[in-house]
């Protein structure tokens, strides 16, 4: 990755291009100097500047020498699109992921080989693990001072996908196994506890990923909220847990269970929008392919009353 001085050494003028989302958020944290902004909005306009620099449009490249192209935006679609637009000129183009590490994506298989336990991105982002992460897991940093944990022997079937925004705490529990799950965070905390069995195609986040606000007063309504998710939590297929849920230690959710609501203890909630169907209920891991137990007694797997307080 190259810093403000040496790219400063190469070219004479510097030009941002797509003045977006994401120039917004990176120009003052990529430590260089922007000479001129280029967005195709302006083509058609007479305005001359942008935050205090000169906008600058396609047809002045052409006398432009020694000059590099960043283009902000993160789809390559619209990084080929530039290309095509300004392939008369002599200007060099580059995405600006090639420059400097926005995101990180880091795989159990790489946080097996730092042969550590635990990973630090230039970003100020944390991940601590066990020897026994899995290899199926994915944790992708898009902003700062993030951390996972990812506890001991932790079983995923398929995949885990775990996406991190700015300031926000993700922790899983020991013994927790997972068929197939993305889980979305930022500015807030997900926790998940331990000897949780989380199904496939389960989706928990703690953000709505865009805006919206209140139309007269214009106040924002959806923050980020906390998702807590207690031990011996057994999470069904489909299930989506949105902002702001809380299950407790030892509950069920069925199939398609969606939910930003709270729910106590050994509860078996289902439903879109989720409710409480039954009280007091207890789990086993024992699959039913396999065994036909008639009392908790009969099963292999009695971990539940580790975690069930009687009452």
């Amino acid at each position: 990755m190259e810093n403000n001085i040496q790219i400063k050494k190469r070219y004479d003028n510097v030009i941002a291009y797509g003045i977006g989302q994401n120039y917004t958020r990176l120009v003052n944290k990529m430590n260089i100097k922007i000479d001129y902004v280029m967005d195709k909005r302006w083509e058609s306009t007479s305005d001359k500047e942008y935050n205090g620099i000169s906008i600058v449009r396609q047809k002045q490249l052409k006398n432009m020498e020694n000059t590099l192209v960043i283009v902000f935006p993160e789809n390559k679609d619209v990084y080929y699109y530039v290309k095509g637009e300004l392939n008369y000129s002599n200007v060099e183009i580059v995405r600006i992921c090639e420059l400097f590490q926005i995101n990180t994506l880091i795989t159990g298989t790489e946080l097996k080989d730092t042969n550590s336990d635990f990973y630090e991105d230039d970003n100020g982002n944390k991940i601590f693990f066990e020897s026994t992460v899995s290899e199926k897991i994915k944790i992708k940093f898009n902003g700062y001072n993030s951390m996972v944990r990812i506890g001991k022997d932790i079983n995923i079937i398929n995949h885990l996908n775990i996406s991190v925004g700015n300031n926000s705490i993700c922790t899983i529990g020991d013994g927790t196994s997972v068929g197939d799950a993305e889980l979305t965070i930022s500015d807030s905390k997900l926790i998940i506890g331990q000897d949780c069995m989380i199904s496939n195609d389960v989706i928990i986040r703690t953000d709505d990923g865009h805006h919206f606000f209140d139309a007269i007063s214009k106040q924002r309504l959806n923050y980020a909220k906390d998702v807590i998710v207690g031990d011996k939590v057994w999470i069904g297929q489909r299930v989506a847990l949105l902002p702001g849920a809380m299950i407790g230690n030892g509950s069920i959710l069925g199939y398609g269970a969606v939910t930003s609501s709270q729910f106590g203890e050994n509860k078996l909630v289902v439903g879109c929008p989720a409710r409480v169907i039954r009280e007091n209920v207890i789990w086993s891991r024992d699959n039913t392919c396999w065994f036909n137990r008639d009392t908790f007694e009969e099963c292999n797997d009695q971990s539940a009353l580790d975690y069930y307080n009687l009452k």
